[in-house]
């Protein structure tokens, strides 16, 4: 049997529970000022947790100055902006297209960006005793 609910009743539900901490990791630019699917999605899924407070979201995503001044308004998103080295993220998609030619079973390759994340959740000094209830990732190319 499927059980179907309104958002209201959705909503209703996470009311009663414990507030949420969930890290969201998104290769591309959020707010989604240049558009996106993801990173439209994650922009609506922000938004309307602004509106009924539901979760406490840290979201990772690509440095730009205009995101960056259009995120000061999300009070219940924190923000780490990662910033890319063009010059590597040429290098890397080089290297995974020759490691490809040689192992085309598939060799898992982290990128930068996702390196870049993991050191900063690994080093914890930003959420000192602070775990992520969830934490959902974008792996673009993998």
């Amino acid at each position: 049997m499927l059980l179907l609910y309104s958002l209201s009743n959705f909503i209703e539900v996470f009311r009663i529970m414990e507030k949420m901490r969930i890290g969201i990791m998104s290769q591309g630019i959020v707010p989604a000022i240049y558009g996106g699917a993801v990173e439209s999605l994650v922009t609506l899924l922000i938004e309307e947790n602004e509106n009924y407070k539901l979760c406490d979201f840290v979201l990772f995503c690509l440095y730009d100055k205009k995101a960056k001044f259009i995120s000061k308004q999300y009070k219940n998103t924190k923000f780490m902006y990662i910033h890319q080295n063009v010059f590597y993220r040429i290098f890397y998609r080089l290297k995974r297209v020759v490691l490809k030619r040689l192992n085309p079973s598939g060799t898992y390759l982290k990128d930068d960006f996702s390196c870049k994340v993991k050191n900063i959740i690994k080093k914890n000094y930003i959420f000192k005793d602070n775990r992520f209830d969830c934490f959902i990732v974008q792996e673009g190319e993998h």
